[in-house]
C-alpha cells in the first residue's frame, strides 16, 4: 500500500485564506471607488453651489446698478421738476404782479378818491426823474433808480385845495418790502416838494405781518380783487 506524502501546510485552507484576502482587497477597492464617486459628486455639487452664489453676485451687482440709476433718474426728475414748478410759480407771480398794476394805472384815480382827495394826474417816470435830480444829495443810487420807477405816485387836492401826493406800491401779495417803499416814496415826496403824501399799498393779499403797519396808519391798504384765471 502506498502512502501519499504530507505536505508542510494546506494548500486548501491556504487557498481559502487567499481568496479571502482578494474579497477584502475588492471590498476594499469597492469602497474607495464609492467614496471617491461621492466626493465627485460633492464636488460637482460645490461647483455648482460656486456658480449659483457667483451667479446671484453678478443679479445683486445689476440690481443694485439699476437701483441706482433708478434713483439718479427719480433725483433728476425731481429736480427738474422743482426748477419747473419755481419758474411756474415766477411766472405766475409775474402775472399777477402785472395784473394788479395795470389795473391801477389803468384807473390812478381810484385810490385817491377813496382817501377823501380829488385826483389831478399820474406823475410819470420823467416827473420823477426831474423831482429827483434837484435832490439826491444822501440818496443812494438804488433808492433813486427804486424813486424812478416807483409803481404809481399820483398828484392830488385835499378839500382845502392844498396838494396832497399818494406814493401807491402794488403787489398781487404785498409784504413789508411793499411797505418799505411805499413809505420811503412818500417821505421823499414831502422832502422834494413839502407837500404831504400818503404811502399806500394795493394788493390782492397780504402778509400777516403787514396788519400792524395798518392798524397804527403807518400805510393804508387798498384791495385789488383777485383775477379769474381760466385756462381751457
Amino acid at each position: 500500500m502506498t502512502t501519499t506524502p504530507r505536505l508542510p501546510y494546506d494548500f486548501h485552507e491556504a487557498i481559502q485564506q487567499d481568496r479571502s484576502i482578494a474579497c477584502q482587497i475588492y471590498d476594499s477597492l469597492h469602497d474607495a471607488k464609492e467614496a471617491d464617486n461621492q466626493n465627485k459628486q460633492q464636488l460637482s455639487r460645490l461647483d455648482r453651489l460656486e456658480d449659483l452664489a457667483e451667479r446671484l453676485e453678478n443679479l445683486a451687482e445689476t440690481n443694485n446698478k439699476q437701483i441706482q440709476a433708478n434713483a439718479d433718474a427719480i433725483a433728476q426728475l425731481t429736480s427738474e421738476y422743482k426748477n419747473a414748478a419755481n419758474d411756474m410759480g415766477n411766472d405766475i407771480k409775474t402775472i399777477k404782479g402785472w395784473y394788479a398794476e395795470n389795473r391801477l394805472r389803468q384807473q390812478p384815480h381810484v385810490i385817491p378818491i377813496t382817501l377823501g382827495l380829488n385826483f389831478v394826474h399820474r406823475l410819470d417816470n420823467q416827473e420823477l426823474t426831474e423831482m429827483l435830480q434837484a435832490h439826491s444829495t444822501g440818496i443812494s443810487l438804488d433808492n433813486q433808480t427804486s424813486f424812478k420807477i416807483a409803481d404809481l405816485i399820483t398828484e392830488n387836492t385835499n378839500p382845502q385845495g392844498e396838494t396832497v401826493y399818494v406814493a401807491i406800491e402794488v403787489s398781487f401779495s404785498a409784504d413789508q418790502e411793499d411797505v418799505r417803499r411805499a413809505v420811503r416814496n412818500a417821505n421823499f415826496l414831502t422832502r422834494f416838494t413839502g407837500c404831504q403824501a400818503i404811502p399806500v399799498i394795493a394788493s390782492a393779499r397780504n402778509h400777516p405781518s403787514l396788519q400792524r403797519d395798518l392798524d397804527s396808519g403807518r400805510v393804508h391798504w387798498h384791495s385789488i380783487p383777485q383775477p379769474r384765471i381760466t385756462i381751457s
